[in-house]
């Protein structure tokens, strides 16, 4: 009897396991109709790939694409410079940018001057400004702010600087305040080499007791 099972043991065959192939179509299953939605699709939209048209770029679109890439910029730049006097006057910004236009004109994003004068020094800031340094002129835009070691500011919205002959001139309401009080005007004008301060305008004045 022994024998018998023993027998049957051996003969015994084995079923492979149907499940790797169950996952395999359930797969196609799900890809088989993406494919074929994906090239419908494709179907649909080609007359109008086809209709396309690509041309050669031009020489102005090349001139155009090399300009802006040997666009010059800085950042954190300083500019060193003298006055009519022949006192230093420094330029910095946190970022100068050179005008494609005007090779001599730096556009500059939060700029900042020192000037030193025989018994003072004067500090500029603003929001913007250019400056062109084959006229020496450096023009500030948006809270305009000239201050020295006196405690005298001046702010406006606009300040043309002419290093050159010391000028400066603003076209926007100016007010400088002093420890002797205050002078406000609808513009004004400041001669470095005359050492005066004329406000224009409607103009109101302050004077502290």
């Amino acid at each position: 009897m022994s024998d018998r099972l023993s027998g049957l043991e051996t003969t015994r065959t084995t079923t492979p396991d149907v499940q790797p192939y169950s996952y395999f179509i359930r797969m196609i299953k799900v890809v088989l109709p993406l494919i074929v939605f994906i090239i419908i699709g494709l179907l649909l939209i080609w007359p109008q790939i086809s209709d396309i048209e690509t041309a050669p770029l031009t020489q102005q679109d090349i001139s155009a694409l090399q300009e802006a890439q040997s666009e010059n910029l800085l950042l954190n730049p300083v500019f060193n410079t003298l006055d009519d006097k022949g006192k230093p006057f420094s330029i910095t910004a946190h970022e100068a940018r050179q005008n494609r236009d005007d090779r001599d004109k730096i556009v500059l994003t939060a700029p900042a001057a020192e000037m030193n004068n025989d018994d003072n020094t004067f500090y500029l800031e603003a929001e913007n400004g250019e400056y062109d340094q084959m006229r020496k002129t450096l023009i500030l835009n948006n809270d305009v702010v000239l201050k020295d070691k006196k405690n005298n500011v001046l702010t406006t919205q606009d300040l043309t600087t002419s290093i050159a002959d010391g000028k400066a001139r603003s076209n926007s309401p100016a007010k400088l305040t002093t420890t002797q009080g205050s002078i406000e005007g609808q513009s004004v004008i400041i001669d470095q080499q005359n050492q005066t301060t004329t406000f224009q305008g409607p103009a109101k004045a302050v004077i502290n007791p």
